[in-house]
């Protein structure tokens, strides 16, 4: 193959769009005023309320936290029937996005709990310890895939901490709350530090430029590290 071949066979290649996940989305966003009024009041519950009762308080704020969410009732709806078709029956798929709206609540007690000094009330476990033992002892470093649940962004990391784990952590500019940039340089820090107490490193991924966070990473992974990375739609 001749290098006019080539240069012709890259000229049809598709353009990959710029990705966005770099950028703020807009200045402020309505939800970002709820959740700096919100915040206190949140904090201070996570103190007062056992943890028992987190989900109880969550089921009954749930119908106001449901015009929270990032899609409207009709749409969860509409995604359930397409991914489970009738394995739901309707009283079931009706509970459903409230059932989301009640672990919006648990999440974020969680989160703040956390970051307060007596986090330490808070019961965690790890399942398969057996199976990152046996990683590490090959000296090659252990990846962990997290997947994108309600609770994967700081009950991971809090139960490996206190395992006796360092974990390295694979995030993004807009992680936490908010992608407007008043989440970004405001609300995600409070996000952030709650996770950063249970963290060995927070390794930053440019999506335009991912190289400089993958080199970091193989560095890692060659000192025999446990790193994490969480699995989403924006992995591209």
């Amino acid at each position: 193959m001749d290098k006019h071949t080539i240069e012709n066979s890259l000229a049809d290649l598709s353009v990959k769009p710029p990705n966005r996940e770099d950028n703020p989305v807009g200045f402020v966003a309505i939800t970002d005023i709820s959740l700096i009024l919100g915040l206190p009041v949140m904090g201070l519950c996570s103190i007062l309320l056992p943890q028992f009762l987190w989900a109880r308080f969550g089921h009954k704020l749930s119908p106001i936290t449901l015009k929270m969410l990032p899609s409207s009732v009709e749409k969860i709806h509409k995604r359930l029937r397409a991914f489970f078709g009738s394995a739901f029956s309707k009283k079931d798929l009706q509970s459903l996005p409230f059932e989301l709206a009640k672990n919006e609540i648990v999440r974020l007690l969680f989160l703040l709990g956390a970051l307060m000094p007596f986090s330490g009330r808070f019961e965690t476990s790890v399942v398969g310890q057996e199976n990152i033992e046996a990683a590490l002892k090959r000296g090659k470093g252990v990846v962990l895939w997290d997947s994108h649940f309600y609770f994967a962004s700081s009950g991971t990391k809090i139960a490996l901490s206190r395992a006796g784990y360092n974990l390295y952590h694979l995030s993004h500019l807009r992680h936490g709350f908010s992608a407007s940039w008043v989440g970004i340089n405001v609300l995600n820090r409070i996000w952030v530090a709650s996770e950063l107490k249970f963290l060995a490193e927070r390794i930053i991924i440019k999506y335009q430029n991912p190289a400089p966070a993958m080199k970091i990473l193989s560095e890692r992974l060659n000192n025999n590290a446990v790193i994490s990375i969480t699995v989403r739609d924006s992995s591209n």
